[in-house]
């Protein structure tokens, strides 16, 4: 599969090629995370997980850093970002899951 756009790709470097490669890691590493406690979505461009358990939350995101390893070196190297978070509590997470959700009076009309 070669070429192919859509409306991010002048902003972000996305193409079918792209992609693909961006699908892949989550495939073949989404069953670790799993087992090792983490859990959240993926939709897009961008990955939002969070984990719970103590070797995740003690040691300043160092753990997160290398379970994620794969992902911010892909979006850093073609042209995009990446930020992992330590959050100190869940409020935290919730205010910054809200910046990234689609607002719901863009959803409650005849064509949403």
């Amino acid at each position: 599969m070669g070429g192919g756009h859509n409306i991010l790709s002048p902003l972000a470097n996305v193409s079918a090629d792209t992609s693909l490669e961006w699908v892949a890691p989550f495939l073949e590493d989404s069953l670790a995370w799993g087992r090792a406690g983490w859990g959240g979505h993926a939709a897009g461009t961008y990955v939002a997980h969070v984990n719970p358990l103590p070797a995740f939350t003690a040691d300043e995101g160092a753990a997160a850093q290398a379970a994620f390893r794969r992902q911010p070196e892909f979006a850093l190297a073609h042209g995009g970002s990446s930020i992992v978070n330590h959050p100190d509590n869940m409020e935290e997470i919730i205010t910054f899951l809200r910046i990234l959700s689609i607002p719901s009076r863009l959803m409650n009309d005849r064509h949403g």
